[in-house]
Order: C-alpha cells, then sequence, then structure tokens
C-alpha cells in the first residue's frame, strides 16, 4: 500500500474521531444544560411512615408473689418466663447436685431434637403441597430472622434461626428429597435412654395458684401495693424509679403474676399528652428489651407540680420479654401519619384546591391532594385509593417551576 493510502486513511480516521467527540460533547453538554439550567424540578412520591414519640422511663407493676421452696439445691425451671400455668403445675424442679441438673437439661434439648426430626419423618410422601407457601414461610423467617438481629433481640435470635432451619428443611421433605430421618431419631433415642438413670434426685415445684411464672427475681416484687396503683403520684413514681431492689427471701423458687392486667407507670411532661386520653389506646416500645408496638390503654392521669404528669397505662398482653419488664426506656407512640412525603415547596393552589402538578410523559396533569401532615420543610399526601385523580406512587412531582398548568406540554 503506498504512502499516500495510508495518510488518506489516516486523515480520515481523524476526521471520524473528531465528529465523535464533538457529537459526545455536544450530548453530554446538551444533559448538563438541561440538568442545571432547567426551569423546572421534580421529585418522586414515595410512602412514609411518620411516628411521634415521646421517650420516657418506665416502671411496672404487676402482682407478684413469691413461689416457695423448701428444698436446696440446684434450681431448673420447666416452663419459660411468661407462660401460664395452673393451680399445682410443675413449674421447676431443684435438684439435689449440679451434675444431675445439668443430665436433665441435656435430656430436655434431646427429647426436643427427638420431637423435631419425628414431625419431619410424618412430612415426608404428602401430596398437593403449595411451593409458594412453603417459600412464603421460609421469606416469612428470613426476614423476622433479620428483623430480630437488627433490633438487637438477642433472646429471640436461637428461635429465629430454629425457623430458618426448619422452614428450609420441611421444603426440602415435603418436595420429596431424600432424607432418612430414622437413623438420626435412633441414635438421639439412644442417647437419652444412657443419660437418663443419672437425673435423679430432685423436688418438683409447683404453682400455688393460677398466673404467669416467671423465674427469675428482681427485688421489687413487693415494691408498689398493687390495688392501689390508681392513686400513685408524681412523685410516688420518681422514687420508684429511684428506688433501689429489696432483698430476695432465699427460699424463692420463682414468682407468679396472679393479675392478668398490669400496669406501666411513667412521668412526663404536661405539654406532652395533648394526644392522651382517659380510655385510649396507644403503643409503647422497649427498644433495648426487643418490644415493639405494646398496645395498651390510658388508665389513669394525675397532673403534679413543675408541669409534670402521672400516667399509668394498663394491658393484659403477656410473653416472656413482657415478664422481664421492670424499669426500661420507653417510647410512646402519641401520633402516626402515612402517606406520600413531597417537599412543601411543590403545592400550588388552583381554582381554591391544594394540589399539586405531575409529569407524565412530558405532559404537566394538576392533581388534588389531602395533606395529612406538615412541616416547614415537607408535607405528606393521602396515599392513592384506586382514584385516577390522586398522587401515585413513584410519580414525578413538580417542586420547582413557572408557568406550569394542566395538560402543558413540555418541551
Amino acid at each position: 500500500m503506498s504512502d499516500a493510502k495510508v495518510k488518506k486513511m489516516s486523515v480520515s480516521k481523524l476526521i471520524m474521531l473528531a465528529v465523535a467527540s464533538v457529537a459526545v460533547l455536544a450530548l453530554l453538554l446538551y444533559h448538563f444544560v438541561f440538568s442545571t439550567l432547567s426551569p423546572y424540578k421534580t421529585e418522586v412520591a414515595h410512602s412514609y411512615h411518620l411516628v411521634k414519640t415521646i421517650n420516657t422511663t418506665m416502671y411496672t407493676i404487676r402482682e407478684e408473689q413469691y413461689i416457695n421452696n423448701v428444698t436446696n439445691g440446684t434450681y431448673v425451671p420447666l416452663i419459660s418466663n411468661g407462660s401460664r400455668v395452673g393451680v399445682n403445675n410443675n413449674v421447676a424442679l431443684v435438684f439435689s447436685d449440679a451434675n444431675s441438673a445439668g443430665n436433665y437439661e441435656k435430656l430436655k434439648k434431646i427429647q426436643s431434637e427427638i420431637d423435631y426430626y419425628s414431625s419431619l419423618s410424618g412430612l415426608s410422601g404428602m401430596q398437593q403441597i403449595d411451593l409458594n407457601s412453603l417459600d412464603s414461610v421460609i421469606y416469612k423467617c428470613i426476614d423476622n430472622y433479620v428483623d430480630v438481629a437488627y433490633s438487637n433481640n438477642f433472646s429471640a435470635m436461637q428461635n429465629a434461626i430454629i425457623a430458618v432451619r426448619d422452614s428450609i428443611t420441611q421444603r426440602q421433605t415435603i418436595t420429596g428429597q431424600s432424607i432418612d430421618y430414622s437413623s438420626v431419631v435412633a441414635q438421639l433415642t439412644a442417647e437419652y435412654n444412657a443419660l437418663l438413670p443419672y437425673v435423679t434426685n430432685y423436688t418438683e415445684i409447683k404453682s400455688p395458684s393460677t398466673g404467669y411464672f416467671v423465674s427469675e427475681l428482681d427485688g421489687y416484687e413487693t415494691a408498689v401495693d398493687f390495688s392501689g396503683v390508681s392513686n400513685l403520684t408524681v412523685e410516688n413514681i420518681d422514687a420508684l424509679l429511684g428506688a433501689a431492689p429489696s432483698p430476695v427471701p432465699s427460699n424463692a423458687a420463682g414468682k407468679l403474676i396472679t393479675s392478668y392486667t398490669w400496669y406501666l407507670a411513667c412521668n412526663l411532661n404536661i405539654k406532652d399528652v395533648d394526644n392522651l386520653e382517659i380510655g385510649s389506646t396507644v403503643k409503647i416500645s422497649f427498644p433495648y428489651s426487643g418490644i415493639d408496638n405494646l398496645s395498651v390503654s390510658v388508665f389513669k392521669m394525675t397532673p403534679g407540680q413543675d408541669n409534670r404528669i402521672a400516667v399509668i397505662f394498663k394491658t393484659n398482653a403477656m410473653n416472656s420479654a413482657l415478664a422481664g419488664l421492670r424499669i426500661d426506656e420507653a417510647e410512646i407512640c402519641v401520633e402516626e401519619f402515612v402517606g406520600y412525603k413531597l417537599s412543601k415547596s411543590c403545592l400550588r393552589i388552583v381554582d381554591g384546591q391544594d394540589g399539586v402538578y405531575v409529569k407524565k410523559n412530558n405532559i404537566v396533569f394538576f392533581k388534588p391532594i389531602v395533606t395529612v401532615y406538615e412541616d416547614e420543610e415537607s408535607i405528606l399526601i393521602k396515599e392513592y385509593d384506586g382514584s385516577s385523580s390522586l398522587v401515585k406512587l413513584y410519580d414525578e412531582v413538580f417542586i420547582e417551576g413557572n408557568d406550569l398548568y394542566d395538560r402543558k406540554l413540555l418541551n
């Protein structure tokens, strides 16, 4: 190939490269100008849940009685905290030596595994199973595990892990994956039988009445006269929150919560209780105890000095986490708002109607809104309920721009 042809080809490539570069620069300049100098600015409507809370320290008041134990030894509860029991139900065992108590704990764990694998054996061969339902259970278990981990609720962590394992294993079994559990059950049964003779010399502890069983004692069981809850004042609650626990009886083997209704007491600033009234229902969360949205009702409100007011809530809910409450940091939810959150600058008034302008396919539409909450910078508007005139989730809403009107065509 001659030098002239090579030179001509090189010049052509340079020209093509220059044209391409100019085109890219022009495109970048176009986007820069219209993104920075455009007379219009929009944002996307997102769903938002706003919760207004009051932070306080809460004191738990329950009708409680000690369960007496006349036997010395190692104490092992038979049921979890917050479990409901009847009269003369077995609630705990007292072993004469620690080794026997440890062997009993091992027996309980082995029996739990035997029950688990036996139940899985019964699932094999099942027909007409909805796999979507099985998958949904797995996803829910995983979501629950993530929520438990995120909330630092370590007491519930083990159960969340077991639920994930169980849901996956059940799916494998039901869908016909060959898993032989008989050998596992046989091995566990042999371990159980070998350990059984070493679980001896124990005394059964029985419940003296009906109620909720709690194995741990905190020294506040008798700090408040349960029958006088409605008479508590701001000063009384201050004293309870600052009091040290009393020594617990040496012969106590847990306790019973004998009244199914129990109370939560706190002192609040009187300016924070506008949304509280006797009989109203609110939700209380205890972030350091892993308890969210406990539903309670306002039982009593007693004004005190220094613009403070004693507030007593009541509930009959119970579980292991609730059974452990006494003096805890709490968040009282006094108001909740759900809607699409937008910058306040989006608000327009057309013919006396509050609304916003929405961009769709380069056409402007005016949509009326119902404001459910607002502050200095933003508003929450009612969510889409099927009416075509309302703002929908992910609508592109104008927050800046002049000369906007309904059905305007944008350049």
